[in-house]
């Protein structure tokens, strides 16, 4: 999922997919979020008979000008700003532990 904040929006766009290899059905190999970008990921349940999950490896690539110390976790408030009260509180449970207490 990923949030485009920079919109002018009064709810931010929201964008959601599957990372996957059926690139027939939509799903992407692999997702570029630039900067100014919220972005969030988890796995899908497994289908029921289809055994143990494969998992996901996910991994994460800066280009120059990165700079950790502007990397933040997003707080519940900062979410609701963006999305609004009723689906800030849809997506919640997407939030790091370590920005829930904020």
């Amino acid at each position: 999922m990923i949030i485009h904040p920079q919109e002018t929006e009064l709810e931010k766009r929201i964008e959601t997919f599957v990372v996957g290899r059926d690139v027939e059905k939509g799903e992407r190999l692999q997702w570029i979020v630039e900067g100014d970008r919220v972005k969030a990921s988890f796995l899908l349940e497994d289908e029921e008979g289809e055994g143990e999950s494969e998992g996901l490896l996910i991994s994460e690539v800066v280009t120059p000008g990165f700079e950790y110390c502007d990397h933040e976790f997003l707080p519940a408030e900062r979410l609701e700003d963006l999305v609004g009260r009723e689906k800030g509180e849809e997506l919640r449970w997407l939030l790091s532990p370590l920005a829930k207490g904020k």
